[in-house]
């Protein structure tokens, strides 16, 4: 399936190991809750050498309201809507602009 996709969005987590099998020029979309992130070094080098597309999304907390000992990695996330969609709509312009 990753092969076949022009993009790919998806939860930061071990699924996303197979973006190994996707197709030079694709687009990786990674969401990631406020507890995690980051991502390693060793993936991006990776990605690179692939010539896949890589962005990152974060649910954006406010610092006040939340307790940082209090989240988790399991923790469920919210990413706001309009974020979605401006950072898909990118990724839909690369990959067009990529395989025209």
């Amino acid at each position: 399936y990753f092969r076949g996709a022009d993009i790919v969005f998806s939860p930061h987590g071990a699924a996303s190991a197979n973006l190994v099998f996707m197709r030079h020029g694709s687009c990786l979309i990674e969401t990631f809750g406020r507890s995690y992130i980051w991502i390693k070094p060793s993936v991006m080098i990776l990605l690179n050498s692939l010539g896949i597309h890589y962005q990152m999304m974060s649910e954006i907390m406010d610092v006040h309201k939340v307790s940082l000992t209090a989240l988790s990695k399991s923790d469920d996330y919210y990413i706001e809507e309009e974020l979605i969609k401006n950072v898909v709509n990118n990724a839909i312009y690369i990959a067009e602009k990529e395989y025209k």
